[in-house]
């Protein structure tokens, strides 16, 4: 039956125009609510009064459009339902149309033997068209997901078909393509969510890495200063620049310390960082830390001043256990502070250290 017979069938019977509101989508994937009001070989009329508007039946999507006519049609019009069988093979929607001939058939429009052969038919040419894109697909090298839809679309529309053993073989191979696949994009998606980690490592390390070099360059010029004013002999600054607890060379060097330890904590892998150049860069700060408390060390005995003195040596002696200028010193200590002992009581003069 043509095309132009569903208006005849729908003026002919007399259905009444459905009032139901219908939610279509376009092929360009925009939706509408609306009611279908009218229709004609090339528009389909939306709306009514102010709203009604006219669009083209192939602007709609497949299933919207046959949505729309079919709400135009009387449901008990058997006529009707062999014309909405015929619109829904035109657009590739076989159970569609396998549906509306059944309908037709039910209500007296269709005989069993004109049923059976317009069914068959429908089946043979969903099953060309369902076969077609499984060839087509194939053809041009489709993703294997793909291709091995096609193929399911197939065997779910028609289990029994012979057809199906055709392509039996394909699935096991397209799935474990599928697989493959599948692995290797969770592997370049590891790679990416490492790359992206390394990078904010590299990110955070950096700030901190900067917040030890200032530490650092702060630290050298304390302890510049503090040597020069422990060559000068002057007490005060030798303290407050070298070993005072807050603000010295030592202060600043026991915070860049810390921070060393911070970029360790954050790459324990040693993604990054270079093991061996952050073991001497930590051995170069302990090696100023002891520089600066024997130097404070040596001023504090060359005043006398041996409790101050041996503080500064046993500081030393925690980061290095046999460092000889410390050892001689805390000998001399020892000795000096016997000998201040002893005058206490005889009111002899100390023996005076050369060092």
């Amino acid at each position: 039956m043509k095309m132009r017979a569903w208006i005849l069938v729908l003026a002919l019977c007399g259905a009444a125009v459905a009032e139901e509101s219908l939610e279509l989508t376009f092929k360009d994937g925009k939706k509408v609510t609306a009611t279908v009001s009218g229709g004609d070989d090339e528009t389909v009329t939306l709306g009514k009064g102010k709203t009604e508007r006219k669009v083209k039946w192939t602007e709609l999507a497949p299933e919207s459009a046959f949505r729309a006519r079919k709400s135009l049609s009387a449901y008990d019009d058997g006529a009707a339902h062999l014309v909405l069988a015929e619109f829904a093979l035109s657009l590739h929607l076989y159970p569609q149309a396998q549906e509306e001939l059944e309908v037709a058939l039910a209500l007296g429009a269709l005989g069993e033997d004109a049923f059976e052969k317009r069914a068959a038919d429908l089946r043979d040419a969903e099953v060309d068209m369902l076969t077609s894109k499984v060839e087509s697909c194939l053809e041009k090298g489709e993703e294997p997901a793909v291709t091995l839809g096609a193929i399911k679309q197939l065997k779910k529309r028609y289990p029994d078909h012979v057809i199906n053993t055709a392509y039996e073989p394909l699935i096991k191979t397209l799935v474990a393509q599928i697989e493959k696949s599948a692995l290797q994009q969770q592997s370049n998606e590891r790679q990416v969510a490492d790359e992206a980690a390394l990078k904010d490592l590299k990110k955070r390390l950096a700030k901190i890495r900067k917040k030890k070099d200032k530490e650092l360059r702060k630290a050298d010029e304390l302890k510049a200063a503090g040597l020069e004013a422990a060559g000068k002999g002057v007490v005060s600054r030798v303290r407050k620049r070298l070993v005072e607890e807050r603000q010295s060379a030592v202060a600043h060097y026991k915070k860049a310390r810390t921070y060393l330890r911070r970029m360790r904590r954050m790459d324990p892998q040693f993604t990054v960082l270079d093991r061996e150049k952050l073991r001497k860069e930590y051995d170069r700060i302990e090696k100023d830390i002891v520089a600066c408390y024997l130097a404070a060390a040596e001023v504090y005995l060359d005043q006398r001043s041996y409790k101050r003195a041996v503080l500064y040596v046993y500081k030393v002696l925690l980061y290095d256990p046999i460092n000889e200028r410390a050892l001689e010193m805390k000998a001399e200590i020892a000795r000096n502070r016997i000998h201040f002992r002893v005058s206490d009581i005889s009111n002899a003069k100390p023996r005076v250290s050369g060092g």
